[in-house]
C-alpha cells in the first residue's frame, strides 16, 4: 500500500511539474507567434516547438485528472483520458514533422487545432467533474473550464474561417491567459499531494 502511495505521489509531482512547463510553453507560445507576425521566423518554429511541448506535458496533467475524476465516471473519465491523449500526441507528432520541416504548415492547419480543441474538450469534462465533487479547488476549476472552453472555441473558428477567423482570435486570446492561470494552479496543488 506504501509504494502505491509513493508512485502516486510521484506521478502527482510529475504531472504538476508538467502543468508548469505547459504554463510556460504557452506563454512562450504567445509572445513568439506575435513576433514571427511582426518579423518572421524563426519564432514561427519557436511557436511550433512550444506547441509540441504544450501537447506532451498535457498527457500527464490529463492522467492525474482522470485519476481524481474516474470515481464520478468511470467510463466518461477514461473515454475523456483516451481522447486527449491520443489528440496530444497527434498534435505533437503534426507539430514535430513541421518544425523538422516535413510537411508545409498547411498540413497542420486543420489537424493541430482540432486536436487542441480535444485538449479543451478534456480539461472542461475534467473541471466539471472537479468542480462538483471538489477535488481541486473551484477557482482552479473555472479557470480550467474558461481555458477549455476556449481551446474549443478556436477549434471552432478554425473550422469556420481558419485562423482569421474572430473565434480563433477570441478563443486563442482567452486561451493564452486562461490555460496557463489554471496550469500554474494545478501545477501547485499536484506538487502537494
Amino acid at each position: 500500500m506504501t509504494q502505491q502511495l509513493d508512485n502516486q505521489s510521484r506521478i502527482f509531482k510529475i504531472a504538476g511539474w508538467c502543468a508548469y512547463l505547459a504554463a510556460v510553453s504557452t506563454i512562450i507560445g504567445f509572445f513568439s507567434i506575435v513576433i514571427f507576425f511582426i518579423v518572421g521566423d524563426p519564432f514561427g518554429k519557436i511557436n511550433d516547438m512550444a506547441s509540441v511541448v504544450i501537447a506532451l506535458t498535457s498527457i500527464p496533467v490529463l492522467y492525474v485528472l482522470y485519476k481524481l475524476t474516474q470515481v464520478q465516471s468511470p467510463f466518461l473519465t477514461l473515454v475523456v483520458l483516451i481522447l486527449g491523449m491520443v489528440a496530444m500526441i497527434v498534435a505533437s507528432i503534426i507539430q514535430s514533422l513541421l518544425v523538422l520541416g516535413f510537411i508545409p504548415y498547411e498540413a497542420t492547419v486543420f489537424v493541430a487545432p482540432f486536436a487542441f480543441g480535444l485538449l479543451g474538450f478534456c480539461i472542461t469534462v475534467y473541471s466539471n467533474f472537479t468542480l462538483k465533487s471538489k477535488v481541486i479547488t473551484s477557482k482552479i476549476s473555472a479557470f480550467g473550464l474558461i481555458a477549455g472552453i476556449a481551446y474549443i472555441l478556436v477549434c471552432v473558428g478554425f473550422i469556420l474561417g481558419g485562423q482569421n477567423h474572430p473565434f480563433s482570435y477570441v478563443g486563442g486570446l482567452v486561451a493564452v491567459i486562461a490555460f496557463p492561470i489554471w496550469a500554474i494552479l494545478v501545477g501547485r496543488d499536484l506538487l502537494k499531494m
